[in-house]
């Protein structure tokens, strides 16, 4: 048992199977609940044993539980972690990616819904649907527990943990597989390319600023824009009488946001230049190192697991 354990080696895929596993539970778990129990205080719980408490055991056991790093590579790999609070001169930038993200994923749901993307409530993993009831405690209720839980706890999985954790091979690759499993996450193959857009969206949040929180804030205002903010869009694209002209201004807006967005990146990076600041992360040389690095991490058992969950339960609901 002790030679198995030597041998266990600890990778990022668990964790993010773990929570889809969990994801996927609490949908027969939220089915079972009585009318009375409290949505709130279910999708709270749900994403403190979901994200938050795995997340915190997982960096424990990284750095000093059973399956530690080496001591140089535990204090780059809290450095990539990326804990450090954002300045005000990345609020243009974060601005930006809000933008970008609300106009970009209302395109891809129009692509793929028409004007059906306009209906009903913002869902959290299609789960719990956000009901506001006019009151100031139900208000907060779905602050805390549809946008600021949602950011905290998924930023800190997939822009903090599995950045920090496959970026020794990489930016592209870091980019790639964060952004790759927080596509899954939500279960919903005709949103996958808005979750797509919105991983990529995060992640040069993330190296752009240097901080896990900058996405964390980014997110939280997305999310209180799908709870609040949607029935504005909605009533807009009414009012404008067509798809369209809708189509035209979402188009403008992330070509703006994009480029807003663009250039207080290179700002950014022209002031890491001038201090001279490290990357602390490893570019492969070669497209041969790259696609080594893919072909290694794709056939690992974790990961097969994760896509296959999630193959399973889209085919399981075509057939339902």
């Amino acid at each position: 048992m002790k030679k198995r354990l030597e041998k266990f080696e600890l990778r990022p895929s668990l964790l993010v199977l773990f929570v889809y596993i969990m994801l996927l539970f609490s949908r027969f778990l939220v089915g079972g609940l009585e009318a009375g129990t409290s949505q709130y205080l279910a999708a709270v719980i749900l994403q403190l044993l979901t994200f938050l408490i795995p997340a915190v055991l997982f960096y424990r056991l990284r750095t000093t539980g059973r399956f530690p790093l080496e001591p140089q590579k535990r204090i780059r790999y809290i450095k990539r972690l990326r804990m450090t609070p954002p300045s005000a001169r990345h609020a243009l930038i974060i601005a930006a990616a809000v933008l970008a993200l609300i106009a970009g994923c209302l395109l891809f749901s129009i692509s793929f819904d028409g004007g059906s993307s306009f209906e009903g409530n913002f869902t959290l993993y299609d789960t719990f649907a956000a009901k506001k009831d006019g009151t100031a405690l139900g208000a907060l209720g779905l602050v805390l527990a549809y946008a600021v839980l949602p950011a905290v706890c998924e930023e800190l999985v997939f822009r903090g943990i599995i950045c920090a954790e496959y970026e020794g091979r990489g930016v592209i690759f870091s980019f790639t597989m964060s952004t790759f499993f927080f596509a899954l996450l939500h279960f919903n193959p005709e949103k996958l390319l808005s979750h797509v857009f919105a991983g990529l969206v995060l992640a040069a949040l993330l190296y752009a600023t240097r901080s896990v929180f900058s996405c964390m804030i980014a997110h939280f205002l997305y999310n209180i824009f799908g709870i609040f903010g949607q029935q504005y869009i909605t009533e807009f694209y009414i009012t404008s009488g067509s798809l369209g002209v809708f189509i035209f201004i979402m188009i403008t807006v992330l070509i703006l946001a994009a480029a807003v967005f663009c250039g207080q990146a290179a700002r950014l990076y022209r002031r890491y230049s001038v201090k001279d600041a490290p990357s602390d992360y490893r570019e492969p040389h070669t497209r041969a190192e790259l696609s080594a690095a893919f072909a290694e991490v794709i056939k690992t058992p974790s990961v097969i697991a994760c896509v296959a969950l999630y193959v399973v339960f889209v085919i399981i609901n075509l057939i339902i």
